[in-house]
């Protein structure tokens, strides 16, 4: 019996880590490393550190494929159950420094303090109405993204903590950690408004974060089940 093809859900563009591991360009394979949805399920079931107890799921899709040659990808950061509202959003743009370094940017919209893009990742195409010329970078924000070995990357702080207003204690951070096809490992640190350290993610465990499987997203859409309900009789 030929399997059926899964219905189109957010994660239909994004890759699982058996194609990951398959991709000859080293580009593709840190784009796709980045995209999907990832958990902290299993890290926070069994964690005793309260930060790591909070079960996060990270979903990042791919954004603007019309333009052909660039990397865009849009990725928020959510409390389980949450979908509608990020704890933390914003728009990266993955460029080619040489063939084992590359250049991930953090870019956010001007006019983000009116938008909370509320699950405009859900969309078949979205940030459709959005461009790169709408969003600003900030010092800090950028990071050297650099191939550890075939499937790994790390990902290397900046010297300068990114400025972010994450909430009203958290307005900087250092984003670093590990990247394999399955598994995104975070170290990531956060400061407050005076630039001094408030919290991060320790070593060597870090935030781990397990990639969900792609037909099966946490928040698939939820017409599915009407269509089922429908040909049944009361």
């Amino acid at each position: 019996a030929q399997r059926k093809k899964p219905k189109d859900n957010y994660l239909s563009n994004t890759k699982t880590a058996a194609e990951i591991r398959q991709l000859e360009n080293k580009q593709e394979r840190l784009y796709y490393s980045l995209l999907g949805e990832f958990t902290s399920k299993k890290q926070a079931d069994t964690a005793t550190n309260p930060l790591l107890a909070i079960h996060q799921e990270m979903i990042a899709i791919p954004i603007w494929p019309e333009r052909k040659g660039e990397y865009w990808l849009y990725i928020g950061w959510f409390k389980h159950g949450s979908p509608e509202k990020a704890l933390s959003q914003g728009f990266f743009k993955l460029t080619k420094e040489n063939r084992d370094t590359f250049v991930l940017t953090l870019f956010v919209p001007v006019d983000e303090a009116e938008n909370n893009y509320s699950l405009e990742w859900k969309k078949s195409k979205p940030f459709a109405d959005l461009r790169p010329k709408d969003l600003v970078t900030s010092k800090g924000c950028t990071n050297y993204v650099v191939a550890k070995d075939n499937e790994n990357f790390l990902i290397l702080k900046d010297d300068d903590h990114c400025q972010r207003n994450i909430s009203e204690k958290l307005q900087g951070f250092d984003f670093n950690g590990e990247l394999s096809p399955n598994l995104m490992r975070l170290f990531t640190a956060f400061y407050d408004k005076n630039d001094e350290f408030v919290f991060d993610y320790p070593a060597p465990a870090g935030l781990e974060l397990y990639r969900v499987d792609k037909d099966n997203p946490t928040y698939a859409q939820p017409e599915k089940k009407q269509v089922r309900a429908k040909g049944q009789k009361n």
